[in-house]
């Protein structure tokens, strides 16, 4: 997993249990966009569970999520393997 912070809060990081919501473009690492909701809202709660198991969102997004401040912009590029699993 790599991150850059793109712009820094002063806010908590989110735990376990906490409610987050999320605007992100997902893209190939050669620029085509597979997916975005910058025209809309997504929310999750952030689980110790995987995708595997039933988390409902990629691991490595949880992970990123996780190292990032409440109200954070931040750039993340997530393998395959940290994302879907080995087989990614």
């Amino acid at each position: 997993l790599i991150y850059k912070r793109l712009v820094t809060t002063t806010g908590q990081k989110p735990v376990n249990g906490d409610e987050v919501i999320v605007n992100y473009v997902l893209k190939l690492t050669y620029g085509d966009v597979l997916q975005s909701n910058l025209d809309s809202t997504f929310s999750f709660q952030l689980t110790s569970k995987t995708l595997a198991e039933g988390a409902g969102i990629i691991d490595g997004f949880q992970e990123l999520v996780r190292l990032t401040n409440f109200n954070d912009k931040t750039l993340g590029i997530l393998p395959s393997k940290i994302s879907y699993g080995i087989n990614g």
